[in-house]
């Protein structure tokens, strides 16, 4: 999460500089502002990316050991996100472009922590250590 969030805010939200939603003054008048606007850059959603870098880091690394119940963090990234667009605060683009950046940097991580730690994940869900 810490180097998702840091891409997120600290790269794309400046080189960007995207208004959100609430904040851009052609649209907000559009918007159903439901909680407090945040800072003013929505690119790319830092929620979506710390939340779906989770559950793919999640889901690669423990689906061994709890099987099919791994989908449900990405059942819950997704609520997560959705949320973002729900309240006012993110396009959905924003969080589309988060989403793909939380998994690339969750696949990432989680290839890294398995080849460091030696666990080797095999197809029968069998673990052998390296």
């Amino acid at each position: 999460m810490a180097i998702t969030d840091s891409v997120s805010s600290r790269i794309f939200k400046p080189l960007v500089g995207r208004l959100r939603p609430c904040c851009d003054p052609d649209f907000s008048s559009n918007v159903r502002l439901l909680v407090g606007c945040g800072g003013n850059e929505s690119f790319l959603s830092s929620h979506a990316a710390n939340h779906f870098g989770l559950a793919m880091f999640i889901f690669i690394t423990f689906r061994s050991f709890i099987g099919n119940w791994a989908y449900v963090f990405f059942i819950w990234a997704a609520a997560i996100s959705y949320a973002q667009i729900y309240v006012g605060v993110h396009y959905p683009f924003d969080v589309l472009c988060g989403t793909i950046l939380g998994c690339l940097v969750g696949w990432a991580s989680a290839n890294i922590f398995q080849q460091k730690n030696g666990l080797l994940v095999r197809r029968d869900r069998n673990l052998s250590y390296a």
